[in-house]
């Protein structure tokens, strides 16, 4: 809804529901591009959260503002590695609701020949320098929550463990 709404022209996303449920099959425009969004959640967490512990577990005593820069910086790149999935996930949820949708490989197929330059890879980062400036704002203030939070109710164990305050 919120593609077809950015796509639409001021059209509000009541009026694109209510056109979606007039629809024969309105569920599976609701989940066109559910399938390239989950490869684009698990691409992201596995880079974002696997290089953050790597980076922490070498960081000695991290303050805030080493959290800020390692979560920053691994959002970053966790988000331009993910980047051609989103890419795909809004081809897919850029098309008309009325005509049928696009699967992963014509979406795929759709930006690669048609994308700008044909047979450039450059249309899957179309937008991705605006779109990795606020990933970067989102990825390090959620870190640093989290690590405020760990370390106000929770204290590492001479084991390397956690152990809560409670």
């Amino acid at each position: 809804i919120k593609i077809q709404a950015q796509l639409g022209g001021g059209i509000s996303s009541r009026a694109i529901l209510h056109e979606i449920m007039q629809l024969p099959s309105p569920h599976s425009i609701l989940f066109r591009g559910h399938v390239a969004n989950l490869w684009r959640e698990g691409v992201f967490t596995c880079v974002y959260l696997g290089i953050y512990d790597v980076a922490m577990s070498h960081a000695q005593d991290p303050n805030l503002a080493s959290i800020a820069a390692i979560s920053s910086i691994t959002g970053g790149l966790a988000w331009v590695v993910s980047y051609p999935f989103d890419t795909v996930k809004s081809v897919m949820q850029g098309q008309v609701p009325s005509k049928p949708g696009l699967s992963i490989s014509q979406a795929v197929r759709t930006l690669y020949f048609n994308g700008g330059n044909a047979g450039n890879l450059t249309a899957f980062y179309r937008g991705c320098a605006a779109s990795t400036g606020r990933a970067i704002l989102v990825t390090s203030s959620r870190m640093i929550t989290y690590e405020f939070v760990a370390r106000t109710f929770f204290r590492p164990t001479s084991s390397g463990t956690w152990d809560s305050h409670w």
